[in-house]
């Protein structure tokens, strides 16, 4: 994810450029826990005393995701994560898990509307984890840009149209 300035063109977000998808919030998560295991390219500039305090930060940050695993699990697991919501309109939530069994790991990111239970949350996290531990494929690789860009066209009641970007 290439550096950038908020520009805050996305309809939702007011003009203060805080805009930013789950895919990149997921890619930030997996920079921040597996930094020593990335490529140099791959990796942020920063110090190692900085990775392991954030990485501390994030496991003991405040989840779901950590209830939805381990009943996924039937054991124990340990989640880097980082909540969010925008109050009224979502919540999401990201992070690293790893099954303290097995030692697999996942990367996982939802957003949901503002409203959504706790009980249903936490049921997403586990049934997202069965359905990818139980799949017989083999995980697809990695893709390191958010794909091909994705346009919204909007046509307002006064036939004004207008696009939105979502990812470039």
């Amino acid at each position: 994810i290439a550096k950038r300035i908020g520009e805050g063109k996305h309809p939702d977000c007011g003009g203060c450029g805080n805009c930013i998808t789950l895919f990149e919030l997921l890619e930030v998560m997996r920079r921040a826990t597996l930094h020593e295991e990335l490529p140099v390219l791959h990796r942020f500039p920063i110090a190692s005393s900085d990775v392991k305090g954030l990485r501390a930060a994030l496991k003991k940050s405040w989840t779901l995701i950590d209830e939805g695993a381990e009943m996924a699990f039937g054991n124990s697991a340990t989640v880097y994560s980082k909540t969010g919501s925008v109050p009224g309109y979502e919540k999401l939530d990201h992070g690293l898990i790893v099954d303290d069994v097995s030692g697999q790991r996942y990367l996982i990111a939802f957003s949901v509307p503002y409203d959504t239970t706790e009980a249903i949350r936490i049921e997403m996290v586990k049934q997202s984890l069965l359905a990818i531990r139980n799949t017989e494929t083999t995980a697809p690789p990695h893709q390191h840009d958010a794909g091909i860009e994705i346009r919204i066209h909007h046509q307002s009641e006064s036939n004004a149209s207008s696009e939105t970007r979502l990812h470039k």
